[in-house]
């Protein structure tokens, strides 16, 4: 599943016409995947899942953030998927791209998907341990293609996927996984095409198992999350505010030499 998420990101910018690639050109993904939860009693083994509440906090398809075209030619998109069938699979991915234009235009755009849980043993006697398999991975590209002198590029994008576990919700830490008593894994990929890293980046966690002991009346929350974003820029270089000065005064130069030549 993971290095065909990355495989498509990879490909992207492949398939795209020769004219989508002119300018400056971002593209960002990441994805967090975690598959096969149980719920076992620690003691014993058996099936506990009916000592187990799941309760969803936030999560689900989520919109795309902020997305918007401040010139004709900037173009943006970015969006956000999640998808839960069964409780044994959660999944959540997010991508964002966005082009210049070829001579002027700005574009930016984010999208962002997670799942929030919260995981209560409501046993009063039995501790039980919740188990699952997780992967994770972010894809980032900015590129430029300048293609006039007087113009300006810059393009930048960023991806990454996170997996937390702690026995307090995320979003009391302003959204990041900074708690030192809690479990979490983040992949990062980031691309700056002026001032490096430069060209496609991606990272891929392997597939790890992760399991967590709850004794009785124990409550943890359990979040996947995965977000990009990034820009691109096309402008005109501003003359430096001398430049003019010293034209006329070479113009008037260039003419007195004429004069004296006349002489």
């Amino acid at each position: 599943m993971k290095t065909r998420c990355l495989a498509a990101a990879l490909a992207l910018a492949s398939l795209l016409p020769a004219g989508a690639r002119a300018g400056a050109v971002f593209d960002s993904d990441a994805y967090a995947f975690a598959y096969d939860l149980t719920f076992t009693y620690a003691v014993g083994g058996g099936d506990a899942t009916d000592d187990v509440v799941v309760a969803p906090l936030f999560g689900g398809d989520e919109p795309g953030g902020s997305v918007r075209n401040m010139h004709l030619e900037g173009q943006a998109t970015g969006d956000s998927l999640g998808e839960i069938g069964a409780l044994e699979a959660l999944g959540a991915t997010a991508f964002a791209y966005g082009e210049s234009g070829p001579t002027l235009g700005y574009a930016e755009g984010f999208g962002a998907a997670f799942f929030d849980f919260l995981v209560v043993n409501v046993s009063e006697t039995e501790a039980i341990t919740f188990a699952f398999d997780y992967e994770i991975g972010a894809f980032s590209d900015a590129s430029l293609s300048p293609d006039a002198p007087d113009v300006f590029y810059d393009a930048a994008a960023f991806g990454g996927a996170l997996v937390y576990v702690d026995t307090v919700p995320i979003f009391e830490n302003d959204g990041a996984p900074v708690d030192p008593d809690g479990l979490f894994d983040l992949i990062e990929a980031e691309t700056d095409a002026r001032f490096g890293p430069f060209g496609p980046q991606g990272a891929e966690g392997e597939l790890t198992s992760f399991s967590f002991t709850l004794d009785p009346g124990e409550t943890i929350y359990f979040t996947l999350e995965a977000y990009a974003d990034g820009f691109a820029l096309a402008e005109p270089v501003p003359l430096p505010a001398g430049l003019p000065l010293v034209g006329a005064a070479l113009a008037a130069l260039g003419l007195a030499a004429r004069r004296r030549d006349r002489a």
